[in-house]
């Protein structure tokens, strides 16, 4: 019997815990309704300044006020209502239950004692009242006997949120110097401060948050969250890490799911997906490398081992083949460039100058004036002073032949030569499917692309919807269980008055 009591005594202790927390969780969050009238209602803020996105007020399941994306000033009002910082639609707020709602959390509400709703904290009023609350007791409501004062002008205006101008940009995952890199896209400096990241490891539930206070990001560089930086912060080698990045209001700017991460290899995104690279490149721009150093990716998508030439030779990259180093050729022009070095050392006599072209000293000629002109197709040389022919396109009579197919003319020698090789290139073979060109080296390569965890992602759903399942079973055990128990405590008085009610 005693053990009966005991059980129902602990049940009715968790009945009062559960409401307790749930008080204890609005109180919390420090933003109550101070006041309420028919038409207008007033809410305030004990705590600090609060940024959000929506402040609701909901009657009946629908949102009759709404403020959307503003700052809460700490130790202020806001009221809605006419002449207040929200408007109401169509208030009869005393008619029926009304609840405060910021950014989709119930955080407080107003119910009497005659409306039908499950907790009560203010006692039975009419529409003409108007209703007050202690909130340094933090206690329920009360009729207003004095003349009440709606108060507003706590809204202020949300600055601007910088949190969207920087994106996760590398992720060192299999490694002892694990790290998230975040990278500023803009030609302005960012201060983090309210920008968060959130990560969820594996099936764990609470994830790990680390919320910025005064990190910045200078412009068009980057930022790297590790060990160093914070002491807590860690990535499942081998499993599953969601990572996501939030704004001020803790929204979603992205999210990516890593999981398989291969050792030593980070995972860099391009702007649109995700790939593992042997290259890691923290605070600095990624560089995709499919293969580790030392072997390169055929058109097979296949990483294959750099070929090395021994010393005298060089690897042709067209034939992928060794060839020597032409010593010889190297030796010859060193030894030309010598003597031409040796032929402008060269000095002439008094009254000599070196001809460049022959090399010889030729008499510097006293200036004189031409006598006679040269005749048609001559001009004097003002070096020599002599009548020398002029070789030009213009003074021939003959008219040139148009060169053959696949030559041109040389405008230097005036003759035709052959085409060059590079100015017919040859079309070239589209890739496999799976595969793409490298603009870099001009080959096929294998595309990397990371596929999401959707198959654990699923499990986990599934998973959550069964244990909620079971919580509902538990549920009604445990109310048949004390039926039960109260049906064997007061069975005599039943069984009697049933026995009372036959006679």
């Amino acid at each position: 019997m005693k053990f009966f009591r005991y059980f129902l005594f602990l049940i009715l202790a968790l009945f009062f815990l559960g409401n307790f927390n749930q008080a204890s969780a609005i109180s919390d969050q420090k933003i109550l309704i101070s006041k309420v009238s028919n038409s207008m209602i007033e809410i305030t803020n004990l705590g600090d300044n609060l940024s959000f996105s929506k402040i609701e007020i909901i009657q009946k399941n629908k949102i009759i006020g709404e403020i959307s994306n503003g700052v809460f000033l700490k130790k202020s009002q806001i009221s809605f209502g006419e002449n207040g910082d929200g408007e109401l639609l169509n208030p009869e707020l005393l008619k029926s239950q009304i609840k405060l709602r910021i950014d989709g959390q119930d955080v407080d509400f107003l119910c009497g004692l005659k409306m039908t709703c499950k907790n009560k904290n203010a006692p039975e009023f009419t529409e003409e009242d108007v209703l007050v609350r202690d909130l340094n007791l933090g206690g329920d409501f009360e009729i207003s006997k004095d003349s009440v004062i709606f108060k507003n002008g706590g809204l202020a205006e949300k600055e601007p949120d910088s949190c969207e101008n920087i994106q996760l940009n590398e992720v060192l995952v299999n490694s002892s110097e694990q790290f998230i890199e975040f990278k500023n896209n803009t030609n302005k400096k960012i201060n983090l401060k309210n920008c968060a990241v959130e990560i969820h490891l594996g099936s764990l539930k609470k994830p790990y948050k680390k919320v910025f206070t005064d990190e910045e990001i200078l412009p068009n560089s980057f930022f790297s969250l590790d060990s160093n930086a914070d002491p807590n912060f860690k990535l499942l080698k081998m499993g599953l890490n969601k990572i996501s990045l939030l704004d001020s209001n803790n929204q979603e700017i992205q999210t990516v799911d890593l999981k398989n991460s291969k050792k030593d290899l980070s995972w860099i995104f391009d702007g649109k997906e995700w790939s593992q690279s042997f290259k890691t490149t923290k605070n600095s721009e990624n560089i995709f490398q499919p293969c580790e150093d030392g072997f390169t990716l055929n058109p097979q998508g296949q990483c294959e081992k750099i070929k090395v030439c021994e010393d005298g030779y060089f690897l042709n990259e067209e034939t992928g083949r060794c060839n020597k180093i032409k010593e010889e050729k190297a030796e010859k022009e060193k030894t030309e460039q010598v003597e031409n070095n040796k032929k402008t050392e060269k000095k002439c006599n008094d009254g000599y100058f070196l001809n460049p072209q022959t090399n010889r000293c030729n008499k510097i000629s006293v200036e004189k004036i031409a006598t006679t002109e040269c005749r048609e197709g001559y001009i004097r040389s003002p070096e020599t002073n002599r009548c020398r022919k002029i070789a030009t396109l213009a003074t021939s009579s003959k008219e040139l032949a148009i060169c053959a197919p696949g030559y041109t003319r040389n405008p230097t020698t005036n003759r035709c030569r052959k085409n060059s090789s590079d100015a017919a290139k040859k079309e070239l073979t589209p890739c496999k499917d799976g595969y793409e060109r490298s603009p870099e080296t001009n080959r096929c390569r294998k595309i990397v692309k990371n596929n999401g965890a959707n198959n654990e992602i699923k499990k986990e759903e599934k998973e959550s919807k069964q244990s909620e399942f079971t919580g509902w079973w538990a549920i009604a055990v445990i109310i048949l269980i004390f039926l039960a128990i109260l049906f064997f405590e007061f069975r005599k008085d039943i069984f009697a008055k049933l026995t009372k009610g036959k006679k």
